[in-house]
């Protein structure tokens, strides 16, 4: 919402419709002004809709981040006129892309993983690599999809390297959600039910009970942290300003943070998380502990 309406400013366009009236419009609309007063300047653009969200006293979205059917990427170099900008924005899409044979080879990969055929995809995918597609959060993207199930490993490091270019992007978060699925099957792919993960869910149910202002602050910015990509290699430490002062957490506990906040605030989204729905059940009391 943050980016479509600073769009609408910039190109001196009516917010459109399908948002115009929601509540939030007006308080987004106020920091969309500031930011492009440069009040704001060096904060990145997750950073940017965080603090939308919370001046507008709204959940932070952070797994979808911006709704696709809203997503806007812009023209591809800044070279697009006033005018097609403010169409760009009044119909919610971006200026048709440069029909090279890079842009006819990525279509045709984009239309053969469509369509299930992964492997023909993969390899198209694989040639643009060297055409500068190493730099291409589409053909990263793509290529990481197209081989998910065949060499999971070859499409973690490929949805990495997605985050890596740009982590404020709708790809950005498809390449998130497919890491986030690879993390929730490897935390159970030996032990159907993990104690540690208990142990985390308790821990951050304790804290957010606490109180729900330094609850809901501490789950953001845990959010925003994992959106650019955790480890959950039992060593990687993550500093949280706002738990007890900076307090380390590892990758799994940053999930089952997420999780436990996202359960309590935004239960809509949980579907896209890690399934620690046994766990859960167990560390709430509401479920049963498996017999042995």
């Amino acid at each position: 919402m943050l980016e479509v309406v600073g769009l609408s400013r910039v190109a001196d366009r009516a917010i459109p419709y399908n948002i115009a009236d929601a509540p939030e419009v007006k308080v987004v609309a106020k920091l969309a002004d500031s930011i492009l007063a440069g009040d704001v300047e060096g904060l990145s653009d997750r950073e940017l809709t965080g603090l939308a969200c919370r001046v507008a006293e709204v959940p932070e979205d952070w797994v979808s981040w911006v709704p696709s059917a809203m997503a806007w990427a812009g023209p591809a170099s800044p070279t697009g006129t006033r005018d097609s900008v403010g169409e760009a924005v009044r119909a919610g899409t971006q200026p048709a892309p440069d029909q090279g044979e890079y842009g006819r080879q990525l279509q045709d990969a984009d239309h053969l993983r469509a369509s299930g055929d992964l492997r023909a995809a993969a390899k198209i995918y694989g040639r643009l690599l060297d055409q500068g597609g190493n730099a291409d959060q589409r053909v990263l993207l793509g290529r990481a999809l197209s081989l998910d199930h065949s060499k999971p490993s070859e499409a973690i490091r490929l949805a990495k390297l997605t985050l890596k270019l740009d982590p404020s992007t709708p790809l950005a978060d498809q390449a998130s959600a497919l890491l986030t699925r690879h993390t929730g099957e490897r935390v159970h792919r030996d032990i159907p039910i993990r104690p540690d993960v208990m142990a985390y869910l308790r821990e951050a149910l304790d804290f957010y009970g606490r109180n729900e202002t330094a609850g809901k602050k501490a789950w953001m910015e845990i959010g925003m942290l994992a959106g650019s990509g955790v480890e959950d290699d039992g060593q990687a430490r993550y500093r949280i300003a706002s738990v007890d002062g900076g307090r380390m957490l590892t990758g799994l506990a940053v999930m089952c943070w997420i999780y436990a906040g996202t359960r309590i605030w935004a239960s809509q989204l949980v579907s896209q998380l890690p399934d620690f729905g046994k766990e859960w059940e167990l560390a709430t009391g509401s479920g049963e502990a498996p017999r042995t």
